[in-house]
């Protein structure tokens, strides 16, 4: 199993000899420095190509460590500056397509399970930027189905692929870095269209009532509380789904939940859960005759909810 591990890895970085052993005394290191210290096109000399590949390496370094921060960041920091963050997450590949053109020494990819090497990579960036998009979606609510995220990121997937193709000649002859950067592609331009779809929905809230069928607590790296709801919709299957952890605590099994749909900004329907008492107060607030006016962006986050109702003569905050 390792030996195939170290072969796939060898494949991903694009070179073509697989029968290469791995290195495990470092002389692979040693190697690839020499090959950057003699590379004309980095430098007049060895100096300049060592100062280029320093600065390389701080700016791979940063990058990767802001993606870090980032992915995390959105679940910290008040509801305020999460669209900062996205924002952040969001401009991140991008510059790192300025740092690959250029700083030709930095490579996305380099080295394997068992070897460092001298090229600067920026995997890391690669990686988690995405899942900081999906983190940050799922503190805004949750879709209906990913079938039309699928089908709507495809094509700027590609095109994401193709500009990083184009303007990194180290990319173009590796074709496990094509497909790479295409299923990148593909999950970065999701992530971006399901945060659009969902931070700028202004469609009136539709209200549904779901039972509790089932809780559970998935624990690892960190904790997450999860609700088995009933039905709630025709086309809508049982679904399990992530809850803050105070409304794990406040409902019980059997209790019903308010389950808040919106049709979304750009066509792809979702829905946040939110306290059955909540719910009660939206149906009280309906049989007093109010016009309750709730939209994406009050609904977005599922730990606090505003109800603004509507009388005749002036607006009047609700719950």
């Amino acid at each position: 199993m390792a030996r195939l591990l170290d072969e796939a890895c060898l494949g991903f970085c694009g070179w073509r000899q697989r029968a290469t052993p791995v290195d495990y005394d470092g002389n692979t290191y040693d190697r690839e420095l020499a090959e950057i210290l003699a590379n004309p096109d980095l430098g007049a000399n060895s100096e300049e190509r060592q100062a280029m590949l320093q600065r390389a390496r701080r700016l791979s370094n940063g990058l990767n460590i802001a993606a870090l921060v980032l992915m995390f960041l959105p679940a910290l920091l008040p509801v305020f500056w999460r669209p900062f963050c996205v924002w952040a997450i969001l401009l991140l590949p991008w510059i790192a397509l300025v740092a690959l053109h250029h700083y030709p020494v930095i490579r996305i990819f380099a080295g394997s399970r068992r070897r460092r090497s001298a090229y600067p990579q920026l995997l890391v960036l690669f990686f988690v930027s995405p899942l900081g998009l999906v983190f940050a979606n799922s503190q805004l609510g949750h879709l209906i189905s990913l079938k039309p995220a699928l089908t709507a990121a495809i094509l700027p997937g590609v095109v994401v692929a193709l500009a990083f193709v184009g303007l990194v000649p180290s990319i173009r002859l590796n074709r496990w870095l094509w497909l790479f950067l295409l299923v990148f592609g593909v999950v970065y331009s999701g992530g971006a269209l399901v945060y659009a779809d969902m931070a700028q929905d202004r469609s009136p809230a539709e209200h549904h009532w779901a039972m509790v069928v089932g809780k559970h607590v998935s624990t690892g790296k960190s904790t997450t509380y999860y609700f088995e709801l009933e039905p709630w919709l025709g086309h809508v299957v049982r679904a399990q789904v992530a809850v803050p952890r105070w409304l794990y605590n406040s409902e019980d099994l059997g209790s019903s939940v308010d389950v808040v749909s919106h049709s979304g900004a750009i066509g792809m329907p979702w829905y946040t859960v939110q306290s059955g008492a909540a719910g009660a107060a939206h149906e009280r607030h309906q049989r007093l005759g109010f016009n309750l006016k709730l939209t994406g962006s009050q609904t977005a986050n599922a730990t606090w909810i505003r109800l603004r109702c509507a009388t005749p003569d002036k607006d009047r905050v609700c719950l």
